[in-house]
């Protein structure tokens, strides 16, 4: 069993594209994946990630999408009803994902999720010039 497992779910390359950029600046991420919905029946969707928690048996799995209430994130939410270990985080941006591979394993589910929300909300600002 490992740790604290991390799925991103996203409409077109988001998810790897994140992942990979998120990667040129931390190093390997282990037991972290990026999904696309690009394609994909919803069946399919909610299959892949089911099949992604399944294989890696984590302690606790956070799943990231990117926008609240779109097809990525209800099925996310199918593919997890009735687990107790995990959650699913709207909103994902880098920030919240960089917090994610550097503090996992460093806390309990609950305190990563505050962490992960207040980052976040504090990422997001008006740069004046």
């Amino acid at each position: 069993m490992n740790e604290q497992t991390g799925i991103i779910v996203t409409h077109g390359g988001l998810a790897r594209e994140l992942l990979d950029t998120a990667k040129l600046i931390v190093g390997k991420i282990p037991f972290c994946y990026a999904i696309s919905n690009k394609g994909l029946a919803d069946e399919v969707l909610v299959s892949k990630i089911k099949k992604i928690i399944e294989e890696t048996d984590p302690s606790f799995a956070f799943l990231f999408v990117d926008y609240f209430g779109s097809s990525c994130s209800l099925n996310c939410v199918r593919a997890v009803r009735g687990r107790d270990n995990t959650v699913v985080i709207s909103g994902i941006n880098l920030p919240i994902l960089l917090d994610f591979v550097t503090k996992r394993g460093t806390m309990e589910p609950e305190e990563i999720i505050n962490n992960l929300i207040h980052r976040g909300q504090e990422s997001v600002k008006i740069v004046n010039i």
